[in-house]
């Protein structure tokens, strides 16, 4: 499966954590982290220049970043991501007392992903709130993403109207609702890939 993930889930988790986060600013703007992988590069200058962009958008919206690190990103970067972006609150899966993925989704008012992986970004979908997906020039790899899901995947939402790419700002924006059937994302992707392999 791609994910387990439900709407129900991210619901009830809103109450949970809600002592953990009600009184942080707004809008709080969670950040999901991924990492590198053999054809998606995710380097110290891809971390120095998003964080420059983002802390400029928490100094324009006097926002709250969350910042949410996966099993993908390493130690290496989670220092250095820590160090660079002038979060507000910090999460790892390695942390027992942590809020679960769904508190973060639950709480947060705009969603971004860096490095993202088709599992992350359809894990997102499912809180119907603002996407934004970063790619750097580093991270697209002049190219080298063009035949992967993920890129696939990323120009599908984008196509959709699900998610945006993230430059420089952020504003809200009522995203299309995405399907979060693992058997309904997977038939879009091989049905995109399939069009575009026709086209070419």
């Amino acid at each position: 499966e791609i994910h387990c993930l439900t709407e129900k889930e991210i619901q009830s988790a809103y109450k949970l954590w809600e002592n953990k986060f009600k009184n942080l600013k707004t809008p709080r703007i969670c950040i999901f982290v991924g990492g590198t992988t053999p054809k998606q590069p995710f380097t110290s200058e891809d971390i120095q220049a998003f964080a420059d962009k983002i802390n400029k958008v928490k100094e324009e919206k006097n926002a709250s970043l969350l910042l949410a690190t996966s099993r993908k990103t390493t130690r290496k970067q989670t220092v250095f991501l820590k160090r660079r972006i002038q979060h507000d609150y910090f999460y790892t899966s390695k942390g027992r007392k942590s809020p679960s993925y769904s508190g973060l989704l639950a709480w947060a008012d705009i969603l971004i992903v860096v490095a993202p992986t088709v599992r992350s970004l359809s894990k997102t979908t499912v809180a119907q709130k603002p996407l934004y997906i970063y790619q750097s020039e580093g991270l697209i790899g002049k190219g080298n993403l063009k035949e992967t899901p993920e890129r696939y995947f990323i120009q599908m939402l984008y196509d959709m109207k699900i998610a945006q790419p993230f430059t420089n700002q952020i504003e809200k924006f009522t995203p299309a609702k995405f399907p979060n059937s693992t058997k309904e994302i997977a038939q879009l992707i091989d049905a995109d890939l399939m069009i575009r392999s026709y086209l070419k």
